[in-house]
């Protein structure tokens, strides 16, 4: 009797490999062998989880996916409460085809597969080592201790899968996955679909649909509720080949993307198609030259590069079609892609800025994207996965998202339309997506100019406020570019309103009730009206008006030295009034020094974190990655510069940490920075020059930048105490 193969369902898309792209410097060094996929995927070392609310992990996962892939093919273990990859765990219960980077509730994992020796309707957790683990960028392989080798690829919209069973396997070999439905087309072939939704358990919900193909016929199946197990004929090398294509439109679809995409069933083919795509995206940077100390420098800042560009994700079908906000089909313009997942609270303050500078063509898809969303579903969504808005977080963090995306390049998108969408939000109440309030408290924020503890539907007055004031500083900036000076004026005279809730006496925010009577029982620590992070933490929450902010909290000095005692710890959580940098209220924080007579303190407090709180191992995040924010936060502060102004494309300057820093635009053009770093401690700037011009301050904006094309610096072991003037 012959032995059979069993697989459970699983999915994926691809596309052809005669378009794959290669690298864009064939003659230099390949910058994927300098990519960890596996950091991020453990608890921070230096984050104490008893003390905080929040897990330490950067929540990442080590699939096989391209640059802002719809497929992100990967192994999710066994693992209480979650359904994606810890890295303390030593089962994995199956290979599933999307990922979410770096959040904090449980969402996607679309279609677990595993392989099994034993044909069995029940998917036991496989132990594995991690010493049998491999990774790439797009490529991931595993050998599972009863002998089992999987590896796995992706193209944007397929998942590629090799399964090869060890000798020993006579009795029959297995894959066991879950499905809400499936049907065979033939022997070779089967398609259906999956629900999912639910983040955060906000209730939101959208089907996947799959088309696969074996290369292998099925000759049995067996089923349970959801799960289907399949035996296959056996092939004469043991192993089984499986491409997946997914879409959220129709299975049809599925089957179009997995031929337009996915042809061939030669992996190593689709291997290198992933890799070269990576070689071209993170060949957008390069960096050298690295000291003592520093060998994981290189690794640590690729990894980063590479979690950055993992989301938004390519949502529309190799046709175009998409499923909106509306539950219609929609088909996207020729030659666009339509995007989904933005976690605009986070990514608005580093990753879209990055996509931006890199990729201005892809980020100006990604803002049409939204714009198409809000035109669907009423206004622009504040945190969009696939096609609902799911209101995760608080403000209106995506008008700041399109005006940071348009001030750094990305401008081939209907502005004026999504300046409509802003306008609304920023002024009617009653603007809301798929019925979640846009501004939740916009009527006292309007009136009263703060938003009152307890407000209906806020979480975190205060914090709200905070993030209300900054969105409307940035569609002002966003308004006067697109000569609309009245919108404009109106927008910035309400960015004001986060002066309504300084407190005089403590020197920073502080809640107040609608009689504007301030929070009792207030301190630095006071959790009371802010979102994950407390009352110091959120006292430099103004990055729109830092100048304003300084002045108001007792001047430079009184900043200063409060300043100091805030970077006493470095990743404390929520609970203690120190700085929390793996979570986004803090990103900002350590640049604060720029706008007083003490730079040379952002750069030693940054050298702090870059050394102590990142790492090459798999805790080396120190918080959620949250799609890509945390990274790019170390991708910025790596280069020396930090787009810290809402809406305003420009850089806080600190120190560099390579030597020789080349990025390569989308026009061709290439940014040099440069320095005479001479060690690690050589880390404080003692002069910098824009081209041929003295840089007298520690800002710099990005057209400046652009036009001299060169950024150099003179860097040494002490501070030098008279660099730079106050302010910016």
């Amino acid at each position: 009797m012959r032995s059979k193969i069993v697989l459970a369902s699983l999915i994926t898309i691809s596309w052809t490999i005669s378009s794959g792209a290669r690298p864009a410097h064939a003659d230099d060094e390949l910058l994927g062998g300098y990519v960890n996929p596996f950091i991020g995927t453990a608890n921070s070392p230096t984050f104490n989880t008893k003390t905080s609310d929040h897990g330490g992990s950067g929540n990442t996962y080590p699939g096989a996916t391209v640059p802002f892939g719809m497929v992100q093919f990967g192994p999710d273990t066994d693992h209480p409460g979650r359904l994606d990859y810890r890295y303390d765990d030593t089962g994995i219960n199956g290979f599933s085809l999307t990922h979410v980077s770096g959040v904090g509730c449980v969402i996607s994992n679309e279609h677990p597969g595993l392989p099994m020796i034993q044909p069995s309707l029940k998917a036991e957790p496989l132990a594995f080592q991690h010493s049998n683990e491999r990774t790439a960028p797009g490529y991931y392989a595993v050998r599972f201790d009863n002998g089992i080798d999987a590896e796995l690829t992706a193209t944007p919209r397929t998942g590629f899968a090799k399964f090869h069973f060890p000798e020993t396997a006579q009795e029959g070999l297995t894959l066991i996955a879950p499905f809400n439905s499936y049907h065979f087309i033939d022997p070779l072939r089967i398609s259906g679909s999956v629900e999912g939704g639910n983040f955060c358990n906000v209730g939101n919900s959208y089907t996947v649909y799959y088309a696969i193909q074996f290369d292998s016929p099925v000759e049995s199946t067996g089923a349970s509720e959801h799960s289907i197990a399949l035996r296959f004929e056996e092939a004469s090398d043991k192993t089984l080949r499986v491409k997946i294509a997914i879409s959220f439109v129709s299975e049809k679809n599925a089957w179009t993307n997995l031929a337009t995409e996915n042809s061939s069933w030669d992996f190593g083919d689709i291997k290198q198609f992933a890799a070269n795509h990576w070689e071209q995206a993170l060949g957008k940077i390069r960096v050298s030259g690295t000291g003592p100390g520093q060998s994981g420098l290189k690794k640590m800042f690729y990894s980063a590069l590479y979690h950055s560009l993992l989301h938004p994700n390519i949502y529309s079908d190799v046709n175009g079609e998409y499923e909106g906000f509306d539950r219609r089909t929609h088909t996207t313009a020729n030659g666009h892609i339509q995007y989904a997942n933005f976690s605009s609270w986070d990514v608005y303050r580093t990753q879209i800025q990055l996509v931006s500078v890199l990729f201005p063509d892809r980020a100006s898809d990604m803002m049409e994207s939204l714009v198409n969303d809000a035109a669907q579903c009423g206004a622009l969504p504040r945190w969009a996965y696939n096609n609902d808005e799911t209101s995760i977080m608080v403000g209106d963090p995506t008008a700041i998202v399109v005006a940071n995306a348009y001030a750094f390049g990305a401008k081939d998108f209907e502005a004026s339309k999504a300046l409509e969408f802003m306008e609304k939000s920023g002024t009617d109440p009653a603007a809301s997506c798929n019925g979640h309030l846009t501004r939740p408290g916009l009527t006292y924020y309007l009136n009263s100019g703060y938003i009152p503890l307890s407000t209906a539907g806020v979480w975190g007055s205060a914090a709200t406020t905070l993030e209300y004031s900054a969105s409307d500083y940035a569609i002002s900036r966003y308004a006067q570019s697109l000569g609309e000076p009245a919108v404009a004026q109106r927008f910035l005279a309400q960015s004001a309103n986060w002066r309504n809730l300084f407190d005089p006496a403590s020197q920073t925010i502080r809640p107040r009730d609608k009689s504007g009577v301030p929070l009792a029982n207030f301190g630095p620590a006071s959790q009371t009206g802010f979102v994950e992070g407390n009352a110091i933490q959120y006292a430099w929450s103004v990055p729109h008006d830092l100048n304003g902010l300084i002045r108001l909290s007792g001047g430079p000095t009184a900043v200063i030295k409060r300043l100091n005692a805030f970077f006493g710890k470095l990743n404390v959580g929520e609970r203690f009034p120190y700085l929390w940098i793996g979570n986004e209220p803090g990103f900002n924080t350590p640049w604060t020094y720029d706008w007083t007579p003490a730079p040379y303190r952002t750069q030693e407090v940054l050298h702090r974190i870059l050394t102590q709180e990142f790492n090459i191992g798999p805790g080396g995040l120190p918080g959620n990655d949250d799609l890509g924010a945390l990274s790019a936060w170390y991708v910025w502060a790596s280069l020396g510069l930090y787009p810290s102004i809402p809406g305003v494309a420009g850089f806080a300057v600190s120190t560099p940490s390579f030597p020789k820093i080349d990025l390569q635009l989308e026009s061709g053009r290439i940014i040099h920075l440069r320095s005479d770093k001479k060690s690690d401690a050589s880390f404080y700037i003692q002069s910098a020059s824009l081209g041929d011009t003295t840089l007298d301050k520690p800002w710099i904006s990005w057209a400046d930048l652009v036009s001299a094309g060169e950024l150099d610096f003179e860097l040494g072991e002490q501070p030098n105490f008279s660099n730079w003037s106050e302010g910016n």
